[in-house]
């Protein structure tokens, strides 16, 4: 598809979403909008929107009339994945707050992004908006304030996703460790460093860089521990932002740490 039937494109299927078209089956008031902005430090802003249709009129996959492919994009961006093509505009199904939608970022740039909540339209209620981080398994709450990350060069095509509830399988206020004293990086030993009262109950440690990848994993018995402090070296590995991933039987708790020698 050339660039000129992408922007046409673009202009005819944004107006299904804008206006009381006489194309689709319901009148523009019925059709519930959740609008959403990316935004990088440069100054860039993407405006996404995701467009529930009450009858059913549209699926999760394409639909004619229904969705609206980006029309350029830009170094660091944002863009919903259908089908293997970048749409700003995505329409699906009812709304059900049980159902995510996945949000594709590609960054060039290493930078902190922002996703917030533009709008709500034609809910009777409001609803809870939340951002969900499958890396950090988070969700974060946009409806007042943005979520903010740092990001790497490189393709999230599927850590990030707009998500309607926190239905996160793992709760953290139901296991022993609901907190952790500290968690830190030792430079002069390139060890990593956790204290908690609750020591015994952590059965494993994962160091995941900020793409998502896990560098290294220890399961219990595979690290030095003693009273309520865990030691474990890590050796040489590049320098960055990592997460410390810690594991009870019913529970994950993230934590970020530096890593700049």
């Amino acid at each position: 598809m050339n660039r000129f039937t992408q922007l046409c494109t673009l202009i005819v299927f944004s107006s299904i979403f804008s206006t009381n078209s006489k194309s689709i089956a319901q009148t523009s008031n019925e059709i519930q909008r959740v609008r959403l902005d990316f935004s990088t430090p440069t100054g860039f802003t993407r405006h996404l929107l995701l467009a529930f249709t009450p009858n059913n009129a549209a699926t999760d996959g394409f639909d004619y009339g229904y969705d609206a492919l980006t029309a350029d994009e830009l170094p660091n961006d944002m863009f919903w994945i259908i089908e293997g093509a970048h749409y700003v505009i995505q329409g699906v199904g009812a709304y059900d707050n049980t159902k995510s939608y996945p949000l594709s970022v590609s960054i060039t740039d290493a930078c902190a992004i922002t996703i917030s909540l533009n709008s709500l339209e034609n809910f009777d209620t409001e609803i809870d908006v939340f951002i969900y981080d499958s890396v950090l398994d988070t969700h974060e709450r946009i409806n007042v304030g943005g979520f903010d990350v740092m990001l790497e060069s490189a393709l999230y095509p599927d850590r990030f996703y707009i998500a309607f509830s926190d239905n996160s399988t793992l709760s953290l206020t139901d296991t022993k460790i609901d907190t952790l004293d500290q968690v830190s990086y030792l430079t002069e030993s390139n060890e990593i460093y956790i204290k908690s009262e609750a020591i015994h109950d952590i059965e494993t440690v994962h160091l995941i860089n900020i793409l998502g990848q896990t560098v290294l994993s220890w399961r219990k018995n595979e690290y030095y521990s003693s009273g309520s402090k865990i030691k474990i070296p890590v050796g040489e590995i590049p320098k960055g932002t990592y997460i410390i991933k810690v594991e009870t039987s019913n529970s994950t708790i993230n934590k970020t740490v530096i890593i700049d020698s």
